[in-house]
């Protein structure tokens, strides 16, 4: 005799408010001499770590995620020439949410001699710990959806026979925002002002349940 059975397919849906940020300094230094690009993006990126230091951040959290020295070039009498160096840099840290300190660390680095293109990224500590949450809301979710079913339908659920995950991918930080220092919205006497939005994930899961005869 066949086991009679129902499947629900449930959804997770969890949000949470971001606990940390993750903010990336662009510098660049063009110079015609090879060692004088190299000494201004150097001397950008000091920029950055004396504003650090300014706000009571240790200048050693700055870690750098690129680097590179390469010819600027450009386009003249049919063929690219050229004109000198360009060397960039790229350093980032991570900070807990403060918003004050936060605000005070990028007026001091957009006030600074830097001029750097600034990326923020707000993210969750505990990323594990979301997606644990949205999982178990999809479970839950799949649960009441059965027991609705079966109620209407006059069923009674038994044991659950199968559980189908496909683990999705779940996105634990937010897409990066652009604060650019040349911008007119832009003064390094005044502290950018944000609010996060809360991370969202979803996962769905499948579960069989045996109908009771």
């Amino acid at each position: 005799m066949n086991t009679k059975f129902i499947r629900i397919q449930g959804k997770g849906n969890v949000s949470q408010a971001p606990d940390r940020i993750r903010i990336f300094f662009s510098l660049i230094g063009k110079d015609g001499e090879f060692i004088k690009a190299v000494e201004k993006c150097n001397s950008a990126c000091e920029a950055v770590r004396i504003a650090a230091k300014s706000c009571g951040i240790k200048p050693a959290e700055l870690k750098t995620t690129h680097f590179n020295v390469g010819a600027e070039t450009k386009y003249a009498s049919g063929r690219y020439q050229r004109i000198g160096f360009e060397s960039s840099h790229e350093l980032m840290i991570l900070l807990p949410i403060n918003k004050a300190l936060i605000g005070r660390f990028l007026s001091a680095v957009i006030g600074g001699k830097a001029n750097p293109q600034v990326n923020l990224k707000f993210e969750l500590a505990d990323a594990e710990g979301l997606k644990q949450r949205v999982v178990a809301d999809a479970v839950a979710n799949a649960k009441r959806r059965a027991e609705t079913i079966a109620s209407a339908a006059g069923i009674k659920l038994g044991d659950i026979l199968n559980i189908e995950y496909g683990c999705a991918e779940i996105r634990t930080s937010s897409r990066p925002f652009l604060l650019d220092p040349c911008g007119p919205s832009i003064r390094g006497d005044i502290a950018p002002v944000f609010e996060p939005q809360d991370l969202k994930a979803e996962d769905t899961v499948t579960v069989m349940w045996k109908i009771e005869p």
